[in-house]
């Protein structure tokens, strides 16, 4: 199987995030919440479009 640094590097940083968190689905996603909230959505990939790019090719 082909290495694929790119994906190493999201696995590294949210692994990173986890243990910041103490590894706590509820502190990560009030963490994430936050950061949507200092970000605009419009950064981020809505599913909707996400959906119509699949269909699209």
């Amino acid at each position: 199987m082909r290495r694929d640094e790119a994906i190493e590097d999201i696995w590294a940083v949210r692994h990173k995030i986890s243990e910041e968190h103490g590894h706590n689905t509820k502190a990560m996603l009030d963490y994430y919440r936050e950061r949507e909230k200092k970000y605009p959505a419009s950064r981020f990939v809505s599913r909707s479009s996400a959906k119509t790019r699949q269909k699209t090719g």
